[in-house]
Parts: C-alpha cells; sequence; structure tokens
C-alpha cells in the first residue's frame, strides 16, 4: 500500500498522475489496494502502461502490457466508480459504477495469474 517499505527500501508511492496525498478528492484514502473485476479497466493505459520490446527471433518491434489476476476475499474490498473519466462503459459485464474495488486488507488478495498482452 502506499506509504509501505517493499524490499530493498523502495518507498511505495502513487503512479505518477494518480490521487495522492496532496491531490485527491475530499474524503478519499489512498492507504487501500485498488483493483477492478475486468481487464477492460485494468488494463487501460493509465494502470498498464505499454513497454517496447524486440522480439529476438525477428527483431520485430513489439508492445506488452502486463497485469496481476488476483482473488479477492469476498466481503474484504468495497466497490466503487471508474477513475479515469471515462464516458462509455468500458464492460458490457459491468457498469462503470462498479469497476474500482478497494481494500485497506492486507493479506485479502492472492495472486494467482500474470496476464501479458503483446500488441
Amino acid at each position: 500500500m502506499p506509504g509501505d517499505t517493499a524490499l530493498g527500501g523502495f518507498q511505495l508511492r502513487p503512479p505518477v498522475g494518480h490521487f495522492d496525498e496532496k491531490h485527491k478528492p475530499d474524503g478519499f484514502d489512498i492507504q487501500q489496494i485498488f483493483l477492478s473485476p475486468t481487464i477492460k479497466y485494468s488494463g487501460q493505459q493509465v494502470y498498464a502502461h505499454k513497454h517496447e520490446f524486440k522480439d529476438p527471433k525477428t527483431s520485430k518491434l513489439l508492445f506488452g502490457r502486463i497485469a496481476f489476476q488476483v482473488w479477492v476475499k469476498p466481503g474484504s474490498y468495497k466497490i466503487g466508480a471508474q477513475t479515469i473519466g471515462a464516458n462509455e462503459q468500458l464492460d458490457l459485464q459491468f457498469d462503470n459504477s462498479e469497476l474500482e474495488w478497494s481494500t485497506k486488507e492486507r493479506g485479502a488478495t492472492i495472486l494467482y495469474g500474470l496476464l501479458i498482452k503483446i500488441e
């Protein structure tokens, strides 16, 4: 969570351009883990940045995005609206008002997948 110290002494902070202690809506708590039930939201450029790489076999220049797939303990999270300013529905399975989940409970999530998109 933001403010925690990771291995090697690196302090976790919100990414540039995201809400932080100085720039956030009134009452918004950044000391949470944020998740989404859909890759169509968490795969947006603001969350899953493109990384450029060269295919070693073809020398073709490609881009990749990554995201973690997690299980979340039922009842441990709150459901909130998207915060990226989208005007259109991002995923037909979910309303935009339920795309951003958050939890303050450490240990309420279990990493079980690494999602990779090659473009």
